[in-house]
């Protein structure tokens, strides 16, 4: 499984305010079994109160199962509550090789 861009910094962001970004994630096997989400939660994000990182509610595309050559989309929103410094991580649940992969998160309310 790679994912694009491996990581991001929503920069600085109005508290109240709301800033997405788009995760490309794909299958760069040429041939093979699929990669298969795990049900019924394929995408987490550690909780918080209140919860700054989270998904819409189309958050994603990703299919049950990613075929060889075949890529689908993941996007997180970040909210911040407070003006301060906010990481976080999303956690990709799957049967990839490189399984369970994570993607760093941060962002800065002002």
């Amino acid at each position: 499984m790679n994912i694009n861009p491996p990581s991001n910094d929503f920069g600085n962001v109005k508290v109240g305010h709301h800033k997405s970004v788009t995760f490309t994630l794909s299958n760069s096997a040429q041939e093979g079994p699929p990669i298969t989400f795990t049900s019924p939660v394929a995408f987490s994000v550690p909780p918080t109160s209140p919860q700054v990182f989270g998904f819409a509610g189309s958050a994603t595309n990703c299919p049950l199962r990613l075929f060889p050559k075949k890529k689908c989309k993941l996007t997180v929103e970040f909210i911040p509550a407070a003006p301060k410094f906010y990481p976080s991580k999303v956690t990709v649940s799957d049967n990839a090789a490189n399984a369970n992969q994570t993607i760093p998160l941060s962002g800065s309310g002002e």
